[in-house]
């Protein structure tokens, strides 16, 4: 679960370079597909080999929508697309603005076909969807509500 929407993306590149943030996610691949993927492997009795994400944009306003943010999710979208193009399972981006899902027609300009049918966007209300996918238990992020049971 990544939190864009409480993250202030100026003052991330004040603080860092484009190369160290290129080095972290590069180091998040590698971290899930050496380590977490496996242990997955062996809790589940089966192959796990992409993942589920969440972003959540969440505190977010049209200030997401800046050159330095988009710069950012370019990033961290061309990682995942030039070099771990399979560890995406489903993705979605939630908590979204109307002016956000504008935006993203201009952003999924910049990414391959099979990726943008990976990527799901949602304003509020997306937790029965997501069930679809995850256990509410194991959700541990106070930002989502999930229910204690699951739909039926």
């Amino acid at each position: 679960m990544e939190l864009i929407g409480s993250m202030n993306i100026d003052e991330v590149f004040k603080r860092t370079t484009k190369e160290r943030i290129v080095q972290y996610y590069i180091r998040q691949y590698e971290r899930q597909r050496l380590y977490i993927y496996p242990v997955c492997c062996k809790l589940a009795g089966k192959k796990i080999e992409t993942g589920f994400t969440i972003i959540d944009l969440k505190g977010g306003s049209s200030s997401l929508l800046s050159p330095s943010v988009q710069g950012f999710i370019k990033i961290a979208s061309q990682i995942c697309q030039d070099y771990y193009p399979e560890t995406l399972g489903v993705m979605y981006i939630v908590n979204v603005s109307w002016i956000i899902k504008a935006g993203w027609w201009v952003i999924k300009a910049f990414l391959d076909a099979k990726t943008v049918s990976k990527i799901h966007i949602k304003g509020s209300g997306f937790e029965k969807e997501i069930l679809e996918f995850v256990d509410p238990e194991t959700v541990s992020y106070t930002h989502l509500t999930l229910p204690t049971t699951p739909y039926v």
